[in-house]
């Protein structure tokens, strides 16, 4: 649905993203994947779904995916960790 102001994010494409998002993750976790190929996809979907009124959306999404089960070698601040 499309409002003047923001748009709903269908439930079909929610449910889409979530798995690949938690198949992005677990490759990281695997070390199959950098974290900077991760963040791309995190960002990516932020992206996407900005443009809807999506911020209880990006928490619940977000909120599955842990990133204190593997070291960042440093490279991300801790209070950086949370992408919303």
């Amino acid at each position: 649905m499309v409002w003047g102001d923001h748009r709903r994010v269908k439930a079909r494409r929610v449910v889409a993203a979530s798995r690949r998002l938690c198949e992005r993750h677990a490759l990281w976790l695997d070390g199959a994947i950098t974290f900077a190929e991760f963040d791309a996809a995190v960002q990516g979907w932020i992206a996407h779904v900005r443009h809807a009124d999506s911020w209880g959306l990006r928490r619940h999404v977000l909120a599955g995916l842990p990133l204190e089960g593997r070291s960042l070698g440093g490279l991300v601040p801790r209070e950086a960790r949370t992408v919303i």
